[in-house]
């Protein structure tokens, strides 16, 4: 049974094409016994037939990661999309003037969704330890132009940097808070050391606190996105 075409989802026109390529040799075999039948398509249409699936298979695919599942999948989402990119880019010069047309309709409804970087998509991949900055290098090498990668890598570079920091600021404040009200509560009950001392020491603590830098020279960050990947087998 063929699976009725719908124009606006282009996973029901890749469904379509697989299934009337897998019964393609029923279709002269129906034109024998039914005269009126004039639209049985010829070994070229069968050759384009295959072309479109192939193009198709990438969007059908992307759809049920992004779609098809019960779990947050951003971490991947990088993937799928530049992947989709990297093949409208193979088929734009396709020697079949209708794949050309269909592609350049493509691409022009590519870039008009996702021309913009994507920060969230960018850093949920960059968070996945087996892609870090590393993927968003490869992979907007793939989607922009030259300039335009490295002016997006760096944007999101850039926002990732702003949220480490962002966190970083309230953990801080949080531990500040938390010594500041320990130590209040020990120099209240101790009588060992001194009410003179134990002020001074904890004025000059909150000193320390706005001077020096905690933590080392390199942030978590940094260690985390200069760390190698996390390799992973196919099948694994």
């Amino acid at each position: 049974m063929l699976i009725i075409d719908c124009p606006t989802h282009w996973n029901s026109t890749y469904e379509m094409s697989v299934e009337a390529y897998r019964v393609k040799d029923a279709f002269p075999i129906f034109k024998e016994g039914e005269p009126l039948y004039r639209y049985c398509p010829a070994l070229g249409d069968w050759k384009r037939v295959m072309d479109v699936i192939d193009i198709l298979e990438v969007f059908y695919e992307a759809t049920h990661v992004i779609y098809g599942v019960d779990y947050p999948t951003s971490n991947v989402y990088l993937v799928v999309i530049w992947r989709v990119k990297h093949v409208l880019n193979e088929k734009e010069n396709h020697v079949d003037e209708f794949i050309r047309v269909m592609i350049r309709k493509m691409k022009e409804n590519f870039d008009k969704y996702w021309g913009d970087c994507n920060l969230l998509m960018a850093i949920g991949a960059i968070l996945d330890p087996r892609f870090k900055m590393r993927l968003v290098d490869f992979a907007f090498s793939k989607i922009y132009s030259e300039v335009d990668a490295r002016t997006n890598v760096m944007k999101v570079r850039d926002a990732l940097y702003n949220l480490f920091f962002e966190y970083v600021e309230v953990d801080h404040a949080r531990f500040r808070n938390g010594t500041i009200l320990e130590r209040s509560s020990t120099s209240t009950n101790s009588v060992s050391k001194g009410k003179l001392v134990s002020s001074s020491i904890m004025m000059f603590d909150l000193y320390l606190d706005t001077v020096e830098v905690h933590g080392p020279l390199k942030s978590d960050l940094d260690v985390y996105l200069e760390e190698g990947v996390l390799e992973v087998k196919m099948g694994m």
